[in-house]
């Protein structure tokens, strides 16, 4: 009888709390409902930064939250819509705390309409901003923002990354620009990520809004083109079959946020009281880790207490400096490394509870502040606010300062005591708010390495990691906020986990033998499964002498007219028809030029027909390094190339009808690979000899004349049998001859 398998998760927050529910789950209802997991955790306590105070009656009975303390149900530009917003609510339902702790907050409320900033000695309500008309803090309206960024040909170029600040300036201008990311994004961003639009990637924090400029140009463009395309199909929908968006619509159509009565703190401690019925999860607390090591058939976790625990897969719920510290410094330097560059911030926390009634100056969910305001503070919550409907009943009135984050060290907060702490924030409060009074009970949380800031190359960065873990075969699937997400809600990431690593332990996904005997030599695998390999290698797969063929390269780009009636016509003839004398090599570069920025790392393309041809020459890129046969890409590029439409829909429905993984080309397209075979087809077309003039231009074994490049528009196939010295020729040459 074959041993249960047993997967160890490491870290008691919220990450590793759904990681366990969810893989449980799935598990039961999977080939594996016997699957042993074990969740460590080092303290007594689990939820990790979600942690709720209870003031007691003294207090009547007000609570201080030291993390989160609201849920959004609109996800805004999120690829997943709602469905992470409903997953959550879902969560809660299912862990029977909806109906109890379930508060929400209307969109019409004043806690979710007002949105306050701290600028110029005033506090300005955003919600005031008119788009037409507009407003402070703004010098014009925002439609004439739009409009410049529209119409704005500056500035328009594929970049794999860069920061905030740039991206805007680059699209906006260095006028509108500094106004947009100084009143706006600056503190918009330090409310979320208390980081520094000078530092923070832009393709990384700003993920769709940077993804819909780079593929058409604009991001407004992007913006009316994705509200055209909204019926596009999401290949991650899947995983939410058993989520019905009709059950909550009442809920997102009134509703923007919410809160949990008791505190956020009752998700996580729903989660362990639910973990610890389950006869097939242990939960284990109080447990440091000294070390973990991949060996050749599992994974062994050691404890100070010199306790050892075997697992067969580790999914790690800890920040990523954490898990460095943990692994082996030998046999994981390069790894180590990598999880090591993710840069933390360090953050002050601060409760206040004042006997005062009525101290805000302004209903509203709270205050930012620009960096340019040179405060002390991140921003101001007003928690009295946003939990009326459970406060109103209560005496006094409470809110939350944040402080420190990416300029936690420039203003040695890190120095300072807590007397020293509570005398700057209260001299800020009355500078900001008129708050003239003593707080009843405060609290102090200092929070070291709390939020993970997504810097410029951390997406290249997670391709390194995940490369690196692939590369060594490690079992080890990460999760958390150190990689993709600080809200609570990107807890869905757990629900994907879960269904991902349920394929690895169980040894992947098996082909099955097609029905059609036409099917049958496809590739090795099907062929395999067919029991049919050596007549495929003997009648199907039979291939001429590689030094017979002809070698044909065509360098292109792919929105050129030329390029495109060229490859429609004459490369796709000469494919269909003699593609067993021939090597057909496709170079997606053509005019384009590109600029090495080393503060990335990356090079930038410039490209003749502008961003969207660039996207196109790197989709191309991508899917010949990933499908290197003729017969793998040749059908996806004739689809493109005779196509019209927007890049990315052509690109989505090609893959479909090629049978191509487009999700493993997206992602080559916004990683550090896709980067790199983009420059190396630059260099490959910039070494040309003689140098290209145009496109398409075509080599054939290796040389490049006048008269080969006129018989190759005209009649590619006729040159091709031509140059063509084997034996045998195809008819197709013969009827040529």
């Amino acid at each position: 009888m074959q041993k249960p398998l047993t997967v160890g998760i490491v870290g008691g927050g919220i990450a590793g709390l759904v990681s366990a529910y969810y893989l449980a789950q799935k598990a039961a209802l999977s080939k594996l409902p016997h699957l042993r997991i074990l969740l460590f955790e080092r303290s007594s306590r689990f939820g990790g930064w979600i942690r709720t105070d209870q003031l007691g009656a003294k207090y009547d009975s007000h609570i201080f939250e030291l993390g989160a303390r609201t849920l959004r149900l609109q996800s805004g530009n999120a690829s997943l819509s709602n469905h992470s917003a409903i997953n959550t609510l879902k969560l809660l339902e299912q862990l029977n705390i909806f109906d109890d702790q379930f508060c929400p907050i209307e969109k019409s409320s004043p806690a979710n309409k007002n949105k306050l900033l701290y600028s110029n000695e005033k506090l300005i309500n955003l919600n005031d901003l008119s788009l037409i008309f507009g407003g402070k803090p703004l010098r014009y309206p925002p439609i004439v923002y739009a409009l410049y960024e529209y119409f704005s040909k500056e500035g328009r170029f594929v970049v794999q990354d860069e920061t905030i600040k740039s991206f805007i300036y680059r699209r906006f201008g260095a006028v509108l620009g500094e106004e947009i990311v100084e009143y706006l994004l600056d503190p918009l961003l330090k409310g979320i990520y208390a980081g520094s639009v000078t530092n923070l990637s832009a393709r990384s924090v700003l993920k769709t809004m940077f993804e819909r400029e780079q593929r058409h140009g604009s991001i407004i463009k992007g913006i009316l083109k994705s509200k055209q395309n909204k019926t596009a199909n999401d290949s991650i929908n899947s995983l939410f079959n058993d989520l019905n968006l009709k059950d909550y619509a009442s809920i997102l159509n009134k509703y923007a946020i919410y809160y949990l009565k008791d505190g956020m703190e009752t998700l996580p401690c729903a989660l362990v009281n639910h973990l610890q019925k389950l006869s097939n999860v242990e939960i284990i607390p109080n447990q440091f880790l000294q070390k973990i090591q991949f060996l050749e058939d599992h994974v062994e976790i050691s404890t100070r207490s010199n306790e050892k625990f075997v697992v067969d897969h580790l999914i790690s719920a800890i920040p990523a400096f954490e898990l460095a510290n943990l692994l082996d410094d030998t046999q994981h330097k390069i790894l180590r490394s990598q999880l090591n560059q993710i840069a933390f911030v360090n953050m002050f926390v601060i409760n206040l509870l004042f006997r005062k009634e009525d101290i805000f100056p302004k209903e509203a969910f709270g205050y930012l502040i620009p960096t340019r305001e040179h405060s002390y503070l991140l921003g101001v919550l007003f928690d009295s606010c946003i939990r009326h409907q459970i406060d109103k009943k209560k005496h006094g009135s409470q809110l939350t300062v944040m402080m420190g984050g990416a300029w936690f060290d420039e203003l040695k907060l890190g120095q300072l005591t807590e007397d020293q702490l509570i005398d700057i924030v209260m001299k800020e409060l009355k500078k900001q708010m008129n708050l003239d009074e003593k707080p009843a009970v405060y609290s102090v949380a200092r929070l070291n390495k709390a939020i993970p800031n997504y810097n410029v190359g951390h997406q290249a960065l997670l391709d390194d990691i995940y490369a690196r873990i692939r590369h060594d075969k490690l079992p080890l699937t990460l999760v958390g906020n150190s990689y993709r997400g600080v809200g609570v809600n990107n807890m869905y990431l757990s629900l994907i986990v879960s269904t991902v690593i349920l394929v690895f332990i169980t040894g992947g996904l098996t082909i099955d033998c097609p029905s059609s005997p036409s099917k049958w030599c496809e590739s090795k695998e099907i062929a395999q499964a067919c029991d049919v390999t050596e007549q495929c290698k003997a009648y199907v797969w039979k291939t001429r002498v590689n030094g017979e063929r002809v070698n044909l390269s065509v360098y292109y780009e792919t929105l050129c007219p030329d390029c495109r009636q060229f490859i429609t016509s004459q490369v796709w003839n000469a494919y269909q028809s003699i593609l067993d004398i021939v090597n057909i090599t496709f170079v997606p570069y053509g005019n384009a030029r590109e600029l090495y920025r080393p503060e990335t790392k990356l090079y930038q393309f410039y490209c003749q027909h502008g961003a969207e041809e660039c996207y196109g020459n790197l989709i191309h890129a991508c899917l010949i390094n990933f499908y290197p046969q003729s017969e793998q890409h040749m059908p996806f590029i004739y689809c493109m190339e005779s196509t019209e439409g927007e890049m990315e829909t052509v690109a989505t429905e090609c893959a479909q009808k090629s049978a191509v993984d487009y999700d493993q080309i997206t992602a080559c397209t916004h990683s550090r690979l896709g980067n790199q075979l983009q420059h190396e087809y630059a260099v490959q077309t910039e070494n040309l000899q003689p140098p290209h003039q145009y496109v398409p231009w075509i080599t054939l074994n290796g040389e490049h004349t006048e008269d080969m490049q006129k018989q190759a528009e005209k009649d590619l196939i006729g040159l091709i049998c031509k140059s063509y010295k084997g034996s045998d020729p195809p008819a197709q040459c013969v009827k040529n001859l």
